[in-house]
């Protein structure tokens, strides 16, 4: 009887034991059903943050490229802009002339800037608006032949030194050379020009140009800056060249960029042999701005050539020190000028011009020089 009660109890508390077991073991299971649950609720909540984040990421990344875009394109637009400003600033100001060590640009004076690379009308405008003005250096005047074409120039001066040198070019007289202030500057025979100064910087300089007379300008050729010594390209024109500078000169109002575009350095004896061999050329004592006389014929007053050899020489200056121009023969008629001068020597000679025939458009040429008085009558 107590073997059954005792086992009766010992089924009773396994049957209890088991029942804890199975409930433990099922909240257990549904514990860990729903922390799995939460896990992945977990897992689907951090992965929609995830996506969220992803998506801001996404959308963040997009606005930034778009605002990349739209910048690049303002900036885009911006250059485009600059680029259009900076080619219409192109075209208004053109390049300007390369010459000569002359930058004549332009001049301010009482009736208003002048841009004398353009040019005047006329030598006696030129003298009119210096004679006016009060705003320059410039107290007297030469008119002298630089090339030996017939044709003078007119040379400004300051106290005897050579100030600006204008050409007639076309219907315009241009400024060709400018002396840069501290300059020391001397012409020589076959349109060779030479500046020697000190520069900015300490250092001794010699600037060289030539006078092309189919331009109508001096245009640089050979320059020492130191003990440096360099070319320019504009030393040895071709006549395909000139033409073009013509063309572009015609056509712009300027000369070709390449134009004073330096050429190559050379040795100090290629340098020396380039000199003029000869000495400068010496100028008449300038007229003062107000006297014309160096511009005037005498009126109805002519010379006849009565020369021993049969011909006189027409002369760029008042001496035999001068380049001739050309032969006149004996009997052929010339106008005289006002001026006169007297030679070295003692002797007389006269400003006249002459009607020259030539092979050009017109078929003539007034060549203007000077002749020795004893050779006319």
């Amino acid at each position: 009887m107590k073997k059954d009660v005792i086992k009766t109890i010992v089924t009773m508390l396994l049957i209890a034991m088991l029942g804890c077991t199975i409930i433990g073991c099922g909240e257990e299971a549904e514990t860990k059903k729903e922390q799995s649950a939460d896990d992945e609720q977990s897992a689907e909540d951090d992965k929609a943050d995830k996506d969220t984040e992803a998506a801001k990421a996404d959308r963040s990344g997009e606005d930034e490229q778009s605002e990349g875009k739209d910048k690049a394109g303002k900036q885009d637009k911006e250059s485009e802009v600059n680029d259009d400003k900076t080619s219409d600033d192109k075209k208004e100001e053109p390049a300007q002339k390369a010459s000569a060590g002359s930058d004549a640009g332009t001049d301010a004076g009482n009736a208003g800037e002048i841009d004398e690379w353009k040019g005047y009308e006329s030598i006696e405008a030129v003298l009119d608006r210096y004679t006016e003005s009060t705003d320059h250096e410039c107290d007297g005047y030469v008119m002298f032949d630089v090339d030996a074409d017939g044709t003078e120039e007119l040379i400004l001066t300051d106290h005897d030194r050579i100030y600006k040198i204008f050409s007639e070019y076309g219907d315009r007289t241009r400024c060709v050379f400018v002396n840069p202030g501290s300059s020391d500057v001397r012409v020589y025979r076959d349109g060779i020009i030479g500046l020697e100064g000190i520069d900015e910087a300490g250092q001794a300089y010699e600037h060289w140009s030539k006078y092309y007379t189919e331009l109508g300008d001096y245009l640089s050729t050979y320059e020492k800056i130191g003990e440096e010594y360099y070319t320019f390209c504009n030393e040895d024109l071709s006549k395909d060249q000139i033409e073009e500078i013509k063309r572009a000169y015609t056509d712009t109002g300027y000369y070709p960029a390449w134009l004073g575009e330096w050429g190559d350095m050379i040795t100090q004896k290629e340098y020396e042999s380039t000199k003029p061999k000869t000495k400068p050329v010496e100028l008449l004592k300038p007229d003062e701005l107000s006297d014309r006389s160096a511009l005037e014929v005498k009126p109805e007053y002519l010379l006849y050539v009565n020369a021993p050899d049969g011909y006189v020489n027409l002369r760029t200056g008042p001496g035999t020190d001068y380049d001739i121009i050309c032969r006149i023969p004996n009997d052929e008629s010339l106008e005289s000028y006002r001026k006169q001068a007297t030679a070295q020597n003692g002797k007389n000679w006269l400003k006249v011009t002459y009607f020259n025939e030539e092979d050009n458009e017109v078929g003539y040429k007034w060549l203007t020089g000077w002749v020795a008085e004893s050779q006319v009558q």
